[in-house]
């Protein structure tokens, strides 16, 4: 059986929530189904450069150079996400955008008029931290609203944030929590002993 071509796009890939959910994902989906990459502007952090690798999955990044203004890394981002989906064998079944303004929108368009089918928005906001950003995200909200087909939302409040109001009204979203793999916290007495151990060799 042929794989589903997975893209997760994110503009600027850090150490964050939205990468956690990320990693997260690619380590749970069964990569017999699926065969995943993650395509993001700029890439601040090595963090998860290895455990991507241990996981098959290939990490693309646009823009090389750092850029931390988001104007700048956007005006960048931009044609070159364009460029990326111009080359056939970057083609992909679904195409997963993890965004927090609406401004990024212009990205799913992009990949609308390159023939990406299942766009799917995910919000990971509820608001802005300045009043340029709100009106900029609330331009974007009005004209490029449409342009996603398929909806995610870490909460209700990230919904209203994003989506239209049809959408969210009629909560036309797929609610996805930010989980956590509760395992990786279990208590262990094992790790208990070792811990206090070198702690106690610390402070003799």
């Amino acid at each position: 059986m042929e794989k589903i071509k997975l893209t997760l796009f994110e503009d600027k890939f850090g150490v964050g929530g939205i990468e956690t959910f990320i990693y997260n994902i690619c380590s749970h989906l069964d990569r017999e189904k699926y065969d995943i990459r993650i395509v993001v502007v700029n890439k601040i952090t090595n963090y998860y450069d290895d455990l991507l690798k241990s996981l098959g999955v290939r990490l693309i990044v646009l823009v090389p150079k750092i850029e931390l203004n988001p104007l700048k890394r956007f005006k960048m981002g931009l044609p070159a996400f364009n460029d990326y989906l111009k080359k056939e064998e970057n083609m992909c079944d679904i195409m997963h955008f993890n965004l927090s303004d609406a401004i990024d929108l212009l990205y799913v368009k992009v990949a609308r008029k390159n023939g990406v089918k299942r766009r799917v928005v995910h919000s990971h906001n509820s608001s802005a931290t300045s009043l340029s950003k709100k009106i900029v995200h609330y331009i974007g909200k009005i004209f490029l609203d449409k342009e996603p087909n398929y909806y995610l939302a870490c909460s209700s409040q990230a919904a209203k944030w994003l989506f239209p109001k049809k959408v969210y009204r009629q909560k036309d979203y797929l609610f996805v929590r930010n989980a956590i793999d509760a395992n990786k916290y279990k208590f262990n007495e094992t790790i208990r002993k070792s811990v206090r151990k070198n702690i106690n060799g610390i402070i003799m």
